[in-house]
């Protein structure tokens, strides 16, 4: 026994001598990979509740934000925040609830995660002075619709109580629980700092110091005048300060670094692009998130692509005062014809879209692929839907549609708001040649970032923000470009934002000055559409509990949208990426993006920075 004890003394002490010797020969300060990338180009606000404009955004989030509960391809939730959870109901006394414990983790400044910061972000969502296109993901919680509509009830009367690690979350009546799962896994619902938030609520998502985050990654640096977009592990992440708990146990590379073009036009962007490119063919990038239009065909069978939840979308500024603080013309009157908007879908080419940009589907309604069918997670919900626009052109028709609303091409002049990426200016081209060939002028309003100082906050210096969706926000647009996010695998989630009542928008509170009385009027959606029945048909789904036959309504509801033409689908988006041979252990998320914790780079210590 002695002798078999000495033998595993031995190996014990050899082993652990080897570990030393191999502790010896490696940098004391070396961290962890630090992975050159193209990951995203310009990204400017990290609110995880407002990025529903912009693809790069959410990808971003998704990296720097934990929700609750995540999904990986196969559909599956699991829990990610959340350590544990509990179904309570009492039919006779009408309790319906969640209870929902969570992990003990912390942010990236080192203070503890509590389901306080969880009760905070949702409650902020639900406000009806907030606008979010997430709150419709919270409709079950027990007087949400009512909150978010100003009637009658305040913050406190919500459904949600947090105390310490315990959120419990209390429904008007039984919901399909599985359902409700499903949208927290959306990082839009992921908790935030109230702290942080409530102390500059305009630019807290915009300065670098003051974005804390709870997710695998934080956001190292952000320098807009040099491009420089860092991405660090979050080293509390699942570990608490001064924990010996080795420090990439759960987030394995140390940076994901990115540079980017402070474009002055488009086109120094894709000499960007290209040149950056350049340094992957070389070896020298290891990671590229978005490739020059001319190469793309070249990667489209080796390239590891994903469905995204979003549809590339135009929107029609159909609000009755549009308020422009650029000066663009606004189509209101041409807009409000149903003939026109039709028209103006029936010129486009969503094949040649799909083709040029490589890595996406032509749209053929407006619910994206990654949506489900009722409670089938096997069954696309576009799939069921069927094909609802053509993706062909069909410009006779066009004019057809044109001559019978009276409208005149020629009289009118028309303008595109869109951002100054090399996909979107892409599309632009192909909208504005079909539109022009039904004889309309059309304009390019391509726009990037806008620097400024926020009131009150002459310290933070410039803080740069995201025009695009603050144009999309306040209305100041004709037409705009956007990336819409379904946000959710259930179609009631992005079908709902078209609705007068349920689109997230809240209420707006005024004071009226001849009567002196507060006035309470629901905030139309951002491109100023409203339709009574199509309202009855999402509030019909919505009352229908039994996910399958909601399905059927939202069916309905999808068609007569597209029957209406607010917005106009393109192309449903893609998540693409092609990477060194040296990086491994990348996963796609339902939603379509990018995990990297367990990522890893093969002898990455001959990569990293040496020191002068």
């Amino acid at each position: 026994m002695k002798k078999v004890l000495s033998v595993f003394l031995c190996i014990a002490i050899l082993s652990g001598c080897l570990l030393a010797f191999a502790g010896c020969g490696k940098d004391k300060n070396d961290k962890g990979a630090i992975v050159s990338a193209y990951y995203v180009g310009g990204l400017y606000n990290f609110d995880p509740a407002m990025a529903y404009t912009d693809d790069d955004a959410m990808k971003v989030m998704s990296l720097i934000y934990e929700p609750l509960f995540t999904m990986k391809e196969n559909g599956k939730v699991k829990k990610a925040l959340a350590d544990s959870y509990k179904i309570v109901e009492d039919e006779e006394a009408g309790i319906y609830q969640m209870l929902i414990t969570i992990k003990e983790t912390y942010w990236s400044d080192g203070s503890l995660v509590t389901a306080d910061d969880v009760a905070f972000a949702w409650k902020r969502i639900l406000s009806p002075d907030f606008k979010s296109q997430a709150a419709t993901l919270l409709y079950e919680v027990k007087n949400a619709v009512a909150v978010k509509n100003g009637e009658g009830l305040t913050i406190d009367d919500l459904g949600i109580i947090s105390d310490g690690d315990l959120l419990t979350i209390t429904f008007e009546g039984k919901i399909d629980y599985d359902a409700f799962l499903r949208n927290l896994t959306s990082v839009a619902l992921s908790p935030l700092r109230e702290a942080v938030v409530s102390l500059r609520e305009e630019s807290w998502a915009k300065r670098v110091a003051s974005i804390v985050a709870n997710g695998p990654f934080r956001v190292k640096t952000l320098n807009i005048e040099t491009g420089e977009f860092t991405l660090e592990r979050n080293q509390y992440y699942r570990r608490e300060p001064g924990s010996t708990t080795r420090i990439d146990k759960y987030v394995n590379p140390y940076q994901i670094a990115t540079q980017w073009q402070n474009a002055v036009s488009l086109d120094t962007t894709e000499q960007y692009l290209d040149s950056v490119y350049a340094k992957f063919v070389e070896g020298t990038i290891f990671y590229m998130g978005e490739l020059p239009l001319s190469v793309r065909g070249q990667y489209k069978e080796s390239a590891e692509v994903a469905d995204l939840l979003s549809t590339k979308t135009l929107v029609f500024n159909m609000n009755e005062s549009p308020v422009s603080e650029t000066g663009l013309t606004v189509n209101t009157d041409l807009w409000s014809s149903v003939l026109v908007r039709q028209a103006m879908s029936l010129a486009i080419d969503r094949k040649a879209i799909a083709n040029k940009l490589t890595f996406a589907r032509p749209a053929t309604g407006f619910v994206s692929y990654g949506v489900y069918e009722g409670t089938d997670e096997d069954k696309a919900f576009r799939d069921e839907g069927g094909a609802l626009i053509s993706t062909s052109a069909n410009l006779d028709q066009a004019r057809e549609y044109l001559q019978m609303a009276g409208v005149n091409p020629a009289e009118h002049r028309i303008s595109v708001t869109y951002k100054d990426t090399v996909d979107d200016h892409a599309v632009y081209e192909i909208v504005k040649a079909a539109w022009e060939s039904l004889g309309f002028t059309v304009n390019a309003r391509c726009v990037s970032t806008q620097t400024q100082i926020y009131p009150g906050h002459m310290d933070d210096g410039l803080i740069n923000t995201d025009v695009l969706q603050d144009s999309y926000m306040a209305g100041d647009f004709d037409v705009i470009l956007i990336d819409y996010q379904m946000l959710s695998t259930d179609a009631f989630a992005a079908l709902s934002s078209f609705s007068t009542k349920m689109n997230g928008n809240g209420i707006n509170i005024a004071l009226d000055p001849t009567s002196g009385t507060t006035k309470y009027t629901t905030n139309a959606t951002y491109g100023g559409f409203s339709n009574a029945d199509y309202d009855a048909l999402i509030q019909s789904a919505f009352e229908q509990k039994n996910l399958d036959r909601r399905a059927a309504i939202l069916h309905n509801a999808e068609k007569a949208l597209l029957a209406l033409m607010p917005v106009v689908p393109l192309v449903f988006n893609q998540n693409y990426y092609v990477v060194h041979k040296d990086f491994k252990k990348l996963e796609y998320s339902t939603y379509g993006y990018v995990v990297l914790t367990d990522a890893k780079l093969k002898d990455y210590e001959k990569y990293l920075p040496t020191e002068e």
